[in-house]
């Protein structure tokens, strides 16, 4: 399945994506809808400020038709991963993972990148599922708020904020018996990513054969975790 922009221009669906994502912020069909009007609706893409995003994250001396050249995580043969790539490695981790998870590591569509800000909305998807697999956070509504808590402090981009904010609100309207637990989560994801090394950007194709452990703590990322995301074979 691809994932193509089409609701950006119905408020009605906009209405229903933001009760339906304050209701399960897991809901990944959702929050999908929400990113794209966030990213792409006239009203709401200059508050998005990705352009800015991509001044700040993009090194200076890439110039706009370099772009095309940086790394890409697409096309990936889960299949052949995992057979290619020895246990333990970071390749035969992202696709033992996605294939007992029932994803599809080419939801989206690669388009051409012409700017700083089509290279950051496309790799920041891409790599979702990897940055899960290296840092050690589950698809858990607790593994969910650290990791967008991680990508607030290493990306500092406000549609991160804003899924923040959408997770607040289902904990404040729907469990907040579980308050403690979500904001532990969102305090540790911001520690994690304000002292780790940046992933933005990151050749993961390059890494795919080192092992996860190694990666981890090159990238000063938490070394606990380790064991819960490398699949036994």
């Amino acid at each position: 399945m691809e994932y193509q922009h089409k609701h950006t221009r119905n408020p009605f669906r906009i209405a229903r994506a933001i009760w339906r994502a304050i209701k399960d912020p897991t809901s990944t069909a959702e929050v999908l809808v929400l990113e794209d009007f966030f990213n792409n609706s006239r009203l709401t893409r200059r508050f998005a400020a990705w352009e800015e995003v991509a001044d700040r994250i993009i090194p200076d001396d890439i110039a706009d038709e370099q772009l095309g050249r940086l790394p890409r995580l697409t096309n990936l043969d889960l299949e052949k991963m995992a057979t290619t790539h020895a246990p333990g490695t970071i390749g035969f981790a992202l696709a033992t993972y996605m294939i007992e998870n029932n994803l599809n590591p080419n939801l989206f569509k690669p388009t051409q990148v012409k700017s700083g800000r089509d290279y950051v909305l496309n790799h920041i998807p891409e790599t979702h599922d990897i940055w899960h697999i290296v840092t050690g956070y589950g698809t858990d509504i607790k593994g969910e708020f650290a990791l967008v808590s991680f990508y607030a402090a290493q990306i500092a981009a406000p549609a991160f904020t804003m899924l923040l904010g959408v997770g607040l609100l289902n904990t404040a309207f729907f469990a907040h018996h579980d308050m403690e637990n979500r904001l532990a989560a969102v305090a540790e994801g911001w520690r994690a990513g304000k002292r780790a090394e940046s992933l933005f950007g990151v050749d993961w194709k390059a890494h795919f054969d080192r092992p996860l452990e190694e990666f981890r703590a090159e990238y000063a990322l938490p070394a606990a975790a380790v064991e819960a995301v490398i699949p036994e074979k």
